[in-house]
């Protein structure tokens, strides 16, 4: 059974490969090189302006998380620590209330 199962599911994707390949086909029939070729190239542009996106996201990242670092080696070097600091901010938020 785990046989004929494993043939079903490699003819269906056999099947939705072809299917892809033959839509795929038609789809292209109907341009000519250089449009594809600029299609390609548009495609390639828009990925690497999210590559550059994610890695300049990553950095935005690793900027704030050094921020946050600082801060708490700063608190600790006063003696302060993180719990210290929101329990002066909930008693100065519940002042101005």
């Amino acid at each position: 059974m785990t046989t004929q199962n494993n043939n079903n599911i490699k003819e269906i994707i056999t099947a939705s490969i072809l299917l892809k390949i033959r839509t795929t086909k038609k789809f292209v029939a109907n341009f000519s090189s250089s449009d594809i070729e600029i299609m390609i190239n548009n495609l390639l542009s828009v990925q690497d302006k999210i590559i550059q996106q994610e890695a300049k996201n990553i950095e935005n990242e690793k900027a704030r998380v050094k921020k946050y670092e600082q801060a708490i080696a700063a608190l600790s070097e006063q003696g302060l620590s993180l719990s210290d600091l929101n329990k002066y901010a909930k008693k100065t938020q519940t002042k101005r209330k």
